[in-house]
């Protein structure tokens, strides 16, 4: 996740002071990836080294790595970029390797065993985001991996949604890396937002290029409809406060933004931001406090 955002964080300030809400900043190395863990706490896995960590409810990080992946892929917006934990302890993980391709395995406990093989990795638009829907099936996302850009004399030129390549799509945990995706939703460009409400809803945003602006849609019947732009916030993460609400996190807009859901079905920005300063990454936890992260830092917020 940095090439394009990380053009982006040229021109915008520098992280400010930790938001007044959070309860606990833990400093991090780039934790791009997270996921909730029962009781409060959470793991991370830091983008370019493959080392992932536990943190406990109130900050406090394992003393060592439970797991580090090798031969990430760190370049652009490369490296692990997606963690998720099932209801057995296992973690599954999403990450660009040196081989140029797209990983989504099992790595801890135990000896890492394949999921999925999305195909071919860019050096930006990945996507790589993880959950896991009611169902029990595991949500990837996959972007388009600039396969459907054109140099302009402006800058890129792409489709309109939804005519890249990415998508939303869901595998069997338990397959082979060879299995057959089902698509939930076609023709994102780099979809790394990707959040599962408590009623099963399945919602994602999309760090687009158009002039429309980025994108957040919910995930229904093979489909991303209906769907709402946003203003250009380069969307980093995103979670489902409940059913009806939920909040993203910004690149580029740098804070952590609430969304109401309207009557229409589509979603749209509620309030004055939650937090000011959520750059990369965003979770709710089990308790219901959500976890957003800056570059080099993790705080922990109520909604």
């Amino acid at each position: 996740m940095r090439a394009r955002l990380i053009a982006a964080l040229v021109l915008a300030p520098l992280v400010g002071a930790p938001s007044a809400h959070a309860k606990f900043p833990r400093r991090a190395n780039f934790p791009a990836a997270m996921a909730p863990l029962p009781g409060g706490g959470l793991v991370y896995g830091e983008l370019t080294t493959g080392r992932i960590w536990k943190l406990s409810r109130t900050g406090h990080r394992s003393r060592h790595p439970i797991v580090r992946i090798r031969h990430i892929a760190s370049q652009g917006l490369q490296g692990v970029l997606g963690l998720v934990v099932d209801r057995k302890g296992r973690v599954v993980a999403d990450w660009t390797g040196t081989d140029g391709k797209i990983h989504v395995a099992r790595v801890a406990p135990g000896k890492r065993r394949a999921v999925w093989n999305p195909g071919q990795d860019g050096q930006e638009a990945n996507g790589g985001r993880l959950a896991f829907g009611k169902d029990g099936r595991l949500i990837v996302t996959v972007g388009d991996r600039d396969h459907s850009i054109q140099p302009g004399p402006t800058g890129p030129l792409g489709p309109a949604f939804p005519g890249f390549s990415g998508g939303i799509y869901s595998v069997s945990p338990n397959g082979p890396a060879t299995q057959t995706p089902t698509t939930l939703a076609p023709g994102f460009f780099n979809p790394f937002g990707l959040a599962v409400t408590p009623s099963g809803d399945v919602w994602a945003t999309d760090n687009a290029i158009t002039p429309e602006g980025d994108l957040i849609a919910r995930v229904h019947d093979g489909t991303a409809e209906p769907f709402a732009y946003m203003d250009h916030t380069a969307p980093s993460g995103l979670a489902a406060i409940d059913d009806h609400t939920l909040a993203v996190c910004g690149y580029v807009s740098r804070r952590l933004d609430r969304f109401t859901v309207a009557a229409d079905g589509t979603a749209h920005v509620s309030g004055p931001p939650i937090a000011p300063d959520c750059t990369i990454g965003l979770i709710r936890l089990s308790d219901g406090r959500l976890a957003y992260a800056t570059e080099n830092a993790i705080y922990v917020t109520r909604p």
